[in-house]
């Protein structure tokens, strides 16, 4: 039995408390969210205890999920990491590069386990697109979702992202080249960008991420088109109910952040 503790009470908290608690082999044992309200009623929904602070969690905690925000990644992971605790931190990593090779850096020489909640990896439709095409020529990503001012950044980290993880697992290879654009449309940061990498393998992907409303013509979803060759065509659709040029900056580090994690 794994005695885990979850550190966030948000929208991403409340699920992943759902499902520990379900899980046989895994004992909730504290949700610690600093927000009484949020905290007191994801933990009552799972049946553990609230906290409000990591200094009261019990020391026979083994293992921790982090749901905070983006920004609290690296100084809470690093925290936890210093007390010999094994951590799964829901995406992106961290913030920034420099952000993640710092968390990297509290694990290396340890037996410890740092995991990145990239479960694209694992979606059905993915894995058995993979099934068809062992060498692709090209691969084209499109995510869009609703905007929500509660989740406070670009669509490069919180939906490209996915689609940056799965062309660089199956690219398997370097970026040689990159080019994106974005613009703002709704919030203070990027709603929509596209941007264009190229492989060292001579792979290309093109990848679109966009945050909007229905009342844009904006539905949730994504798609993944593979494209190897003149007869070899795949396609996985995930389809669901309902300008800066800063752009390829984020990109260009989240890529490099994805092969820091890959490399270590």
């Amino acid at each position: 039995m794994i005695r885990v503790a979850l550190a966030g009470a948000g929208v991403m908290g409340a699920n992943h408390a759902r499902l520990l608690s379900s899980i046989p082999e895994c004992e909730l044992v504290a949700v610690v969210e600093q927000d009484d309200v949020r905290g007191q009623a994801v933990a009552a929904m799972a049946g553990t205890k609230h906290l409000t602070s990591f200094d009261e969690l019990p020391d026979d905690v083994q293992a921790v999920v982090i749901a905070t925000p983006t920004a609290t990644h690296e100084k809470l992971g690093i925290q936890l990491l210093g007390r010999g605790i094994d951590l799964l931190i829901e995406k992106p990593i961290a913030s920034n590069a420099v952000e993640a090779r710092r968390l990297l850096e509290a694990v290396e020489g340890t037996d410890q386990i740092l995991m990145v909640g990239h479960i694209e990896r694992f979606n059905p439709a993915f894995i058995e697109l993979q099934r068809f095409l062992d060498e692709p020529l090209h691969l084209e990503f499109t995510r869009v979702g609703p905007y929500s001012p509660r989740v406070g950044i670009d669509v490069v980290l919180d939906l490209m992202i996915h689609d940056l993880d799965l062309a660089l697992t199956m690219a398997d290879s370097q970026v040689a080249s990159m080019s994106a654009t974005g613009r703002v449309i709704m919030g203070d940061t990027l709603d929509l960008a596209s941007a264009l990498l190229v492989f060292e393998s001579g792979l290309t992907a093109t990848l679109t991420a966009m945050q909007g409303t229905k009342s844009l013509g904006i539905f949730s979803g994504s798609a993944i088109a593979m494209f190897a060759g003149r007869d070899q065509f795949a396609l996985a659709d995930q389809y669901d109910d309902a300008a800066k040029r800063a752009a390829g900056d984020l990109i260009r580090r989240m890529t490099e952040t994805h092969l820091i994690q890959t490399q270590s």
